[in-house]
């Protein structure tokens, strides 16, 4: 069994730590919005800023303007807080040369390079980056039934918020870039929807970060030994 070293399972402790702050922010942020959604308040998106204000609370019946106000200055808590975590992940990520090198890639910042790295541990565990692709639950489920084989929706296994941030990154990556990353994801949305191009795009970015990773090189030196286009001759979602 692999065991890792002890600054990447304390590592790790910090990163499960800033996960389960952000889920507690997400159930507060659910709740405020079902409650304006009983009384028909559309509040958008403000209390998904840094600094929430309570909003429109004169025209909440019962005890909704005091929940609201309570769950205002505990979202205002956990930015706080998550700020912090985060500027001390970014900290340790630019003494990291792993997460310097992934971090030019176009699109991948501090926290998508350091949750992969800090969660992965090591290369070596993965043979091929869909063994990685496995790991992180963006592997499809395959059904097989006799010769036939089929393939399913996304396992969703392991570390949810490193699959939320990889898709997250692979979307600015195909914004911000250009060449194969976003023509294999325009070429999946026109075929197969959204849902599954951004699946298919993090695929494609996993198994960019996963190549760089192997072979310790920055992406221009990725680029340069044509690696963009294997990947996109490899695509698993074309």
């Amino acid at each position: 069994m692999w065991i890792p070293p002890a600054k990447q399972r304390h590592v790790r402790e910090l990163l499960t730590h800033r996960a389960r702050l952000v889920r507690q922010r997400t159930a507060v942020i659910n709740e405020v919005h079902a409650l304006y959604a009983k009384r028909n308040i559309d509040p958008g998106m403000l209390f998904h800023r840094l600094r929430p204000t309570a909003f429109r609370v004169e025209e909440l019946s019962g005890y909704g303007a005091r929940i609201v106000e309570e769950d205002a200055e505990l979202l205002a808590f956990f930015n706080r807080q998550l700020r912090g975590l985060d500027n001390e992940l970014k900290k340790i990520a630019e003494e990291e040369a792993e997460c310097k090198r992934l971090m030019t890639i176009p699109g991948v910042g501090p926290l998508s390079s350091f949750f992969l790295i800090y969660c992965t541990a090591t290369t070596e565990r993965f043979s091929k980056a869909k063994k990685l692709s496995s790991y992180f639950g963006l592997a499809p489920k395959v059904r097989q039934s006799g010769e036939r084989e089929k393939h399913g929706h996304i396992t969703k296994e392991g570390n949810r918020m490193v699959r939320a941030l990889l898709i997250q990154a692979a979307l600015w990556h195909i914004r911000i870039g250009k060449g194969d990353a976003r023509k294999h994801y325009l070429g999946v949305l026109k075929r197969r929807g959204k849902q599954i191009a951004r699946v298919a795009a993090a695929n494609k970015l996993l198994g960019i970060m996963f190549h760089m990773m192997k072979e310790r090189i920055d992406y221009q030196e990725f680029l340069r030994r044509g690696g963009n286009a294997q990947w996109a001759r490899k695509g698993d979602w074309s």
